[in-house]
C-alpha cells in the first residue's frame, strides 16, 4: 500500500509549500516559516548523543520525507507527526482502504444500469403468457 498523504520537498528535502500556513515564499537558507515559524523541514526529534560521563553533549536530527511519521534512520517521531500535520497511519490506511472500495463500487455501476429489489420475475400483471 502507498501512504500518498504528505508534503512535497525540494532536493534538499525542504518542503515547497508550508504545512501550517500554506506560504510558498522563503529565503535560500531558510529552515522556518516566515509568517507562522513553522519548521520547513520534517526533522525527528533525534537521538542524543553523549560524553565520556554519560551527558547528553548534542543531538543529530535526520531530515524526512514530507509523509513520513517516524525517521528512517533512528525511529523516532518527525515534527510534522508530532504537529498533527500527517495523521496516524492506521487512520490514512483505512480511509485509503475505504476509498479504494468505493472505487470498486463505482466501477460496478458505469453501466448506468441502476439496481431493483424487486426482479422482472417477481412482478405479477395478471396476464398469463398463454
Amino acid at each position: 500500500m502507498r501512504y500518498e498523504k504528505g508534503y512535497d520537498v525540494d532536493h534538499n528535502m525542504r518542503v515547497v509549500k508550508c504545512p501550517k500556513c500554506e506560504n510558498e515564499v522563503f529565503s535560500t537558507n531558510a529552515s522556518h516559516c516566515k509568517l507562522c515559524s513553522t519548521k520547513l523541514y520534517n526533522t525527528c526529534e533525534g537521538t542524543p548523543e553523549y560524553d565520556g560521563y554519560g551527558n547528553v553533549v548534542d543531538h543529530q536530527f535526520h531530515n524526512n520525507p514530507g509523509n513520513a511519521r517516524f525517521c528512517e534512520t533512528c525511529g523516532e517521531p518527525t515534527y510534522f507527526f508530532k504537529q498533527g500535520f500527517l495523521k496516524d497511519w492506521e487512520e490514512e490506511k483505512a480511509e485509503l482502504e475505504q476509498k479504494n472500495e468505493m472505487n470498486i463500487l463505482e466501477y460496478h455501476n458505469l453501466d448506468g444500469v441502476e439496481e431493483t429489489s424487486e426482479s422482472e420475475d417477481d412482478v405479477f400483471d395478471g396476464d398469463l403468457p398463454f
